[in-house]
């Protein structure tokens, strides 16, 4: 977590346009953090996008390139993706020299 001073530094750096890349949870969806990023447009991945409340997915897509991740069907994004520009990318596999997985 960013709080205080670093936290202002923080904004201050994504409004300057110094910041690559930044990542975290929920936290980023406050008002000052959305208002900065949409100023640079940047792209957004959001892992397990089911754990995000409609308005919070809206929140993003209006001003960032957004990249929903989700190994569960969330029947919002197949109906955006049927009648809006969303793309459905298929990961059939993992990476070519990847050890295998135990469960």
């Amino acid at each position: 977590a960013v709080r205080g001073s670093a936290r202002s530094e923080l904004l201050d750096a994504l409004a300057a346009g110094d910041v690559d890349l930044v990542v975290g949870t929920h936290a980023l969806l406050s008002a000052g953090v959305v208002r900065e990023l949409r100023a640079l447009r940047p792209l957004v991945v959001v892992d397990e996008v089911q754990r995000f409340g409609v308005g919070q997915q809206d929140m993003l897509a209006r001003g960032c390139n957004v990249l929903y991740a989700s190994a569960t069907p969330v029947p919002r994004h197949l109906v955006l993706t049927l009648y809006s520009d969303s793309e459905v990318t298929k990961l059939a596999g993992g990476p070519p020299l990847g050890r295998p997985v135990r469960t």
